[in-house]
């Protein structure tokens, strides 16, 4: 007997097991991904060139201060999928279509490696003093702020997480059988 055959009939073997102990296969397979607890789908990598900003003083002093970093931002999107139940499939076995509600995609992590920012140009007129390390760890702070307020909701990244979880989903059901996935999210029509 080939290997092949062996591995055929260990998986009839183990299917039917579970399906005689009373245990769905479906039921088997949301838990395993509510057990995913976040479902990462999208990661970003944003280079960025960022510089201070003039303070509200900055205007009456002689000379100029100028500071430019640059640097890397990762930001990835996906699905919390902790709160994910058997409430959230419909199933039509007659039609082997099924049906998911997933929630909204969101923004699960923003980070800016410290490894991974550089200077690239200081310039300090005669007349001022020199930056100081807490006005250089100020500019990376607001330059993060400014990347969740202004520049995240222009990216896209959240369509790109709903695209890629159908997609996940659509393969994972599909694999069990159901030729029709339907994925929609909460608060969609």
């Amino acid at each position: 007997m080939s290997d092949f055959i062996r591995r055929i009939i260990l998986t009839a073997l183990v299917c039917l097991a579970a399906v005689s102990c009373g245990k769905d296969p479906m039921a088997l397979q949301i838990k395993k991904i509510a057990e995913m607890d976040f479902l990462e789908t999208t990661t970003y990598e944003l280079n960025y060139l960022t510089r201070n900003g003039p303070s509200e003083y900055e205007q009456y002093k002689p000379g100029k201060r100028v500071l430019l970093y640059s640097g890397v931002a990762r930001i990835t999107a996906g699905i919390d999928l902790s709160g994910f139940s058997y409430d959230n499939v419909e199933i039509d076995k007659a039609g082997g279509t099924i049906t998911v509600t997933l929630p909204q995609p969101m923004i699960s992590i923003v980070e800016i490696p410290e490894d991974r920012i550089k200077k690239e140009y200081e310039k300090v007129s005669p007349f001022r003093s020199s930056f100081m390390a807490q006005e250089k760890e100020q500019i990376k702070k607001d330059f993060e702020d400014e990347l969740r307020k202004k520049v995240i909701p222009g990216l896209g990244i959240e369509d790109e997480a709903r695209k890629d979880a159908r997609e996940f989903m659509t393969i994972t059901f599909n694999a069990l059988g159901y030729e029709n996935v339907f994925v929609k999210f909460k608060d969609e029509r």
